[in-house]
C-alpha cells in the first residue's frame, strides 16, 4: 500500500499494509522483527477549553456552564420527564464554586450519622444475629467462636462462601421446623378456645367447664411454644430490659401478659370463666403471633440465602452501588439537573463485597415500630382495662381487656410490611443478577434523584459500528486508521471496539500514545510518534484552527443518521469516520426506568459524539434527562466510582447498566411501598383498639372474643400481604 493508495481499499488490505509498516509481518528477504517493548500508559490530562476573548467570555461561559439547562420542546417519540424545573444558576455564582469545590470535591466525607452508626456497628451485629442462634439444634450453630471479625461470622473472604452458606440453610430449615411445631400447638390451642366458643365436642380436660384443667391445658401450650422459640422469647426480652425494644419485643409481651392472665386466673381457679362471657383466654392468639413471627423470619433467612448466591458467586463480576457521600461533589456533578438537596448513586466494581451478614440481619423499621408501640400498646390497655372492669365490677373482664388490647397491639402482620417488599424485591433482582440486602437499602436509597454512569455503561459491545470512512489532503487511510485506534485504545473511547474491529484486534501494531487531553464535548487531542493528532467534532477542528469540509460538503459523504468524527495531524485534516449508534433495548428500559421514577443520568464520557441530543434521539427520551459531566470532573468521578479491593454489598449487581439501574431504582420504590403496608398494620391497631373501647364500655367484651379476634387478625396480616401486591416495583 503506497502513497497513492485507494479510499476503496478492504480493511484486509489495510491491516496487511499496518503490519508491514509496524514491522508485525516481515517482508521475505527480512528477519523477523523482535517483540517490542511493552509500551507505557499515556499520560492522561483533562483540559477545560482556553479563556475565550474578553468580548465573548461571559457569553460562552454562560453557554457552555453545565449548569444550564433551558427546556427545549419535546419531540413526539420523547417520553415527558417528571421532574420539576431546574434552577438556572448564574455563572458567576457556579464559576466561584465549582473553584471552591474543586479542592475538596474527592476529600471522603464521614458524617456524624455515619459516625454514629460505625460505633454501633459492633454492638448491632451481636444483638441481631443472636436471635439466630439454632440452639438446641443438631446442626452448627449460625454464630461461632471469632475467626476474624467481633464473635460472629462474617462472610470475609471467599474461602468463608461453604460455610456462611450451611449456616444460612440450617437456619432456614430450623425456623421452618419451629414454625411448623409452632403450627401444631396453634391448631390444638385455636381448636380448644373454638370449642369453649362455639360449644364444640372436646374431651372434658380441655373443657371450658373444668375452670382449672382449661386453665392448665392453655398454660402448657403456651409455655411449650415459648419453648420452641427459646431464642426469640430471651431476644426480646433483652431489647426490653435494655429498653430497646425489637421485632421480637411484641409477641415476647403478648406472650408473657398471657402467661400472666393464666396464672392470676388460676390463682381465683377461674372465676368468672365461662362460655360466651366477657372473660375468656387469649393465649391461642399469642401462640398463633408467636408461629407467625417464626415463619416470617423464615422468609427472612430464605431471602438471605437467595442473596449469598450472588454475593459468593463467582460467575459473575461484582459492583457495589451507593450513595454520594460528598454534597459539595454530588452538587457540582448534578448542577442544572435536580432543583433541591442531590442524593446520588454511583456503581463502582468490587474485588469482594462486605458486610453480608450484618446488613441481611440489620434492624429495620419494625424495630422502630416495636419501640414505640410495646410501651403505647400497653399503655392504652391499661387504660382499657380500666374503663371494661369499671363498667364490669370485674377484675377478671378488666384484666382481659388488658390482654386483648396487647394482643391488638401485636398484629401478626408487622413482619411482613417491611419483608414482604424485600422478598418480592429479590425476587426480581436475582433474574438482573443483583441483590438488596436490607431494608438499610431503602432508606439509603428512597430519596434518589440522580445516578452515575459512563458511556460505556450506555453503549456495550456492538452497539457502536463503523460505516465508511473518508480521507483528506491526500492523507493515507492505513495512517489515520492507526492514529485514531491508538488514540482511542489510550483514552478508552466506546469508539474504540469499532476500530480494534477493523484491525482485527492486533493491538500490537498500535503506536505509542502521549498526554492524552480531553476537551470538552469536542474530543480527544494526543501526541502520536510526536505529532500531534486531534480526534473530534468540526467544532474541536475549527477550534484548533483545521480547514474542515463545509456543512454543505460534509452532508453529500455522510448519509443521514450517522455520526461523524474528524481526525487531523500535525494541524492537517487526514480522515473522517462515520459510526451509527444503536440501543440496546435492555439499557432503553433502564433509562425508561429512570424517567418514570424521577432520576436524573449524569454520563462520563470522552467521546464528543456522545450528547444530550444523541442520547435523546438514540434512547427516545427527554434530553433533559441527561448531563454530560464536564472533563474536569473526570478525575473526581474515577475516585468516586473507581474499582476498590472491597466495598458494600447493601445494593450490588453485575456492573450492566440495567442490572445496576434495576437495583437502586427498587431500592428507591420500595419505600412507599413499605410504608403501605406499614399503615395498613397501624390501621389494624386502631380500629382494634376502638372496638375494644367500644366493646369495653357497653360491657360486652364477648362480642370480641377469641376467635373473632383471631379472624381480624388473620384477615388484615392477608391484606397486608395481597395490596401491595396491586403495585409495581
Amino acid at each position: 500500500m503506497g502513497t497513492n493508495q485507494k479510499e476503496g481499499a478492504t480493511f484486509e488490505e489495510i491491516l496487511e499494509e499496518l503490519k508491514r509498516q509496524t514491522g508485525d509481518i516481515p517482508a521475505a528477504e527480512d528477519k523477523p522483527a523482535d517483540k517490542a517493548p511493552p509500551q507505557e500508559p499515556p499520560k492522561i490530562t483533562y483540559q477545560e477549553e482556553a479563556p475565550p476573548p474578553p468580548q465573548k467570555e461571559k457569553l460562552e461561559e454562560f453557554l457552555n456552564a453545565s449548569t444550564q439547562n433551558i427546556y427545549s420542546s419535546t419531540k413526539q417519540k420523547s417520553k415527558p420527564l417528571l421532574f420539576g424545573t431546574a434552577t438556572i444558576h448564574s455563572f458567576e455564582q457556579e464559576f466561584q464554586q465549582d473553584k471552591n469545590q474543586a479542592t475538596r470535591m474527592s476529600e471522603p466525607v464521614i458524617d456524624a450519622k455515619t459516625l454514629r452508626q460505625y460505633q454501633k456497628f459492633k454492638q448491632q451485629r451481636v444483638e441481631k444475629a443472636s436471635d439466630f442462634n439454632l440452639e438446641h439444634e443438631d446442626e452448627p450453630p449460625l454464630i461461632t467462636e471469632p475467626e476474624e471479625f467481633d464473635n460472629e461470622q462474617e462472610f470475609n473472604r471467599p474461602e468463608d462462601a461453604a460455610r456462611i452458606e450451611g449456616d444460612l440453610i440450617a437456619l432456614k430449615k430450623s425456623l421452618r421446623r419451629r414454625g411448623l411445631i409452632l403450627s401444631g400447638i396453634s391448631l390444638v390451642s385455636v381448636y380448644i378456645a373454638a370449642a369453649a366458643q362455639f360449644a364444640l365436642p372436646v374431651p372434658a380436660l380441655f373443657s371450658i367447664d373444668s375452670p382449672v384443667s382449661y386453665l392448665i391445658t392453655n398454660l402448657v401450650l403456651l409455655l411449650g411454644a415459648m419453648g420452641t422459640v427459646f431464642s426469640t422469647v430471651i431476644f426480646g426480652l433483652k431489647g426490653m430490659l435494655k429498653l430497646k425494644m425489637n421485632r421480637d419485643s411484641l409477641p415476647v409481651v403478648t406472650a408473657l401478659l398471657c402467661t400472666l392472665q393464666l396464672v392470676l386466673m388460676l390463682i381465683t381457679k377461674g372465676n368468672g370463666l365461662a362460655a360466651g362471657g366477657n372473660t375468656f383466654v387469649l393465649a391461642p392468639i399469642a401462640i398463633v403471633g408467636l408461629t407467625c413471627n417464626s415463619f416470617f423470619k423464615s422468609m427472612i433467612a430464605s431471602r438471605t440465602v437467595k442473596n449469598f448466591k450472588f454475593i459468593s458467586s463467582e460467575k459473575y463480576e461484582q459492583y457495589s452501588s451507593g450513595v454520594m457521600a460528598n454534597e459539595d461533589l454530588a452538587e457540582v456533578f448534578t448542577r442544572g439537573t435536580v432543583s433541591h438537596r442531590p442524593v446520588v448513586s454511583f456503581n463502582r466494581k468490587a474485588g469482594f463485597l462486605t458486610d453480608f451478614m450484618y446488613y441481611s440481619f440489620l434492624e429495620d423499621i419494625t424495630d422502630k415500630f416495636s419501640f414505640y408501640l410495646v410501651p403505647v400498646g400497653i399503655g392504652v390497655s391499661l387504660i382499657l382495662s380500666f374503663i371494661s372492669g369499671f363498667m364490669a365490677g370485674s377484675f377478671a373482664v378488666g384484666l382481659t381487656a388488658f390482654t386483648a388490647g396487647i394482643c391488638i397491639a401485636s398484629p401478626f402482620s408487622y413482619l411482613l410490611a417491611a419483608n414482604l417488599p424485600l422478598q418480592r424485591a429479590a425476587n426480581k433482582l436475582s433474574k438482573v443478577s443483583a441483590v438488596l440486602l436490607s431494608y438499610e437499602a431503602v432508606e439509603e436509597f428512597s430519596n434518589l434523584n440522580a445516578a452515575l454512569t459512563t458511556a460505556h455503561d450506555l453503549f456495550p459491545a456492538g452497539t457502536v459500528s463503523m460505516r465508511g470512512m473518508k480521507t483528506f489532503a491526500g492523507a493515507r487511510i492505513d495512517d489515520a486508521i492507526l492514529d485514531a485506534a491508538s488514540v482511542f485504545e489510550a483514552s478508552n473511547s466506546i469508539l474504540r471496539d469499532a476500530f480494534m474491529q477493523v484491525i482485527l484486534g492486533e493491538t500490537k501494531i498500535l503506536k505509542k500514545v502521549d498526554s492524552v487531553v480531553f476537551e470538552d464535548m469536542m474530543g480527544v487531542s494526543a501526541w502520536v510518534d510526536e505529532r500531534k493528532v486531534l480526534i473530534g467534532s468540526r467544532e474541536m477542528m475549527i477550534r484548533h484552527n483545521v480547514e474542515v469540509p463545509t456543512e454543505a460538503e460534509e452532508r453529500f459523504y455522510r448519509p443521514d443518521g450517522l455520526d461523524i468524527i474528524y481526525v487531523a495531524n500535525s494541524g492537517i485534516l487526514t480522515a473522517a469516520f462515520m459510526f451509527t449508534m444503536q440501543a440496546d433495548l435492555k439499557v432503553r428500559d433502564a433509562l425508561d426506568d429512570l424517567v418514570s421514577n424521577g432520576i436524573y443520568l449524569v454520563v462520563q464520557t470522552v467521546d464528543p459524539v456522545v450528547t444530550k441530543k444523541r442520547l435523546s434521539d438514540t434512547f427516545a427520551i427527554d434530553e433533559e434527562a441527561f448531563k454530560i459531566l464536564p472533563a474536569r470532573f473526570h478525575e473526581s468521578y474515577n475516585k468516586q466510582a473507581g474499582e476498590v479491593e472491597r466495598a458494600s454489598g447493601l445494593v450490588s449487581n453485575n456492573g450492566k447498566f440495567y442490572s445496576y439501574i434495576e437495583a437502586v431504582v427498587t431500592a428507591k420504590r420500595l419505600k412507599p411501598l413499605v410504608l403501605f403496608s406499614m399503615t395498613l398494620v397501624f390501621a389494624s391497631i386502631v380500629l382494634g383498639m376502638m372496638l375494644l373501647c367500644v366493646l369495653g364500655a357497653v360491657d360486652g367484651l364477648s362480642e370480641f372474643g377469641v376467635i373473632t379476634m383471631l379472624l381480624y387478625e388473620l384477615a388484615w396480616t392477608a391484606a397486608v400481604a395481597v395490596l401491595p401486591l396491586l403495585r409495581r416495583i
